[in-house]
């Protein structure tokens, strides 16, 4: 990225993000023309100086045609900015050190079809193949993610050179948009899977399937057959579980892990990576919060959340 753009960049950052833009009318969009512009105005140039050295009435001519068609171009180029709407969403949660992908929806407002648009933030460049008149477009903008916590959507440029390459217009966008990163999951320590009914770390069952042996916190996705009706009146909503669904409980306990903060959280969030794969039921407990037992796509993120958010 130029300097030039490193500076713009950062002066954006100070912005106050919106989840929708839209782009001003082509009359207030930066325009400049390209180093082939620079090339084809410089040709003109010799061209009219040649054309009044010689008196040649057909260079005129010709070059009236070109200067003509090139304005004509910087026109169309900035046209196919111009009220263009953008709107944006959070990105996918993912773990550390993976690629983050913000949706962005280029939408039409004036019934105008758009060719080639690109959007480029300091990390990556991407091509939205063209918009229809009164359509709208999808494209996912990558982002780097270099520590775990939450990171917004880097400001980032939306420019086309289209339709002869001849002029560049842009404009620089600040919107909102979040995205969860999760800690690496790596650690050598393997799960705690010690027997000790008081923490509750594994609990081995050999009752038969119809036997009820207890009540756990109700998960989304859990069947509301199983609902402990009796409890709900009482403001708890828990469900019923039987002795065929007894198997390894885990408490995944952040004093067990060792090594420094960062370091400990890598490891919590490699043993609930193997305990979703496992589908074992397991707790999260951290120096300021506990997660009761659980398993599934929804505990599994608000777990990993729980790290993500970890002072």
């Amino acid at each position: 990225m130029s300097l030039i753009n490193f500076i713009r960049e950062r002066a954006y950052r100070r912005r106050t993000p919106k989840e929708s833009i839209t782009l001003p009318s082509a009359a207030r969009f930066t325009i400049v023309p390209t180093r082939f512009g620079i090339a084809f105005l410089t040709l003109l140039l010799v061209m009219f100086i040649w054309s009044v050295n010689h008196q040649l009435n057909l260079g005129y001519a010709l070059i009236f045609i070109l200067a003509f068609t090139t304005f004509f171009s910087a026109a169309l180029t900035v046209g196919y900015l111009a009220k263009l709407r953008l709107d944006s969403d959070d990105a996918e949660p993912v773990f550390c050190g993976q690629e983050a992908y913000f949706p962005i929806t280029l939408i039409d407002t004036i019934g105008q079809s758009r060719p080639e648009i690109i959007l480029s933030n300091a990390q990556k460049t991407i091509h939205c193949e063209g918009i229809e008149a009164g359509k709208q477009s999808t494209v996912l903008l990558p982002q780097f993610t270099l520590q775990r916590g939450r990171q917004n959507i880097l400001p980032f440029e939306i420019s086309t050179a289209l339709p002869f390459g001849l002029f560049i217009a842009w404009q620089w966008l600040r919107l909102k948009g979040e995205v969860i990163i999760y800690p690496e999951p790596v650690g050598e320590l393997p799960l705690p899977l010690e027997i000790s009914k008081d923490e509750g770390k594994m609990i081995a069952e050999n009752l038969g399937d119809d036997e009820l042996t207890g009540l756990q916190p109700y998960q989304p996705g859990d069947a509301l057959s199983r609902v402990a009706w009796k409890q709900l009146g009482r403001g708890e909503m828990m469900v019923k579980r039987f002795g065929g669904e007894g198997g390894e409980r885990v408490v995944l306990d952040y004093a067990k892990a060792i090594g420094d903060n960062e370091t400990r959280l890598c490891q919590l969030s490699k043993w609930i990576v193997d305990c979703d794969a496992a589908n074992l039921i397991y707790a999260l407990r951290l120096p300021h919060q506990f997660i009761d037992f659980g398993r599934g796509k929804t505990h599994f993120h608000h777990c990993l959340t729980a790290l993500a958010d970890c002072p």
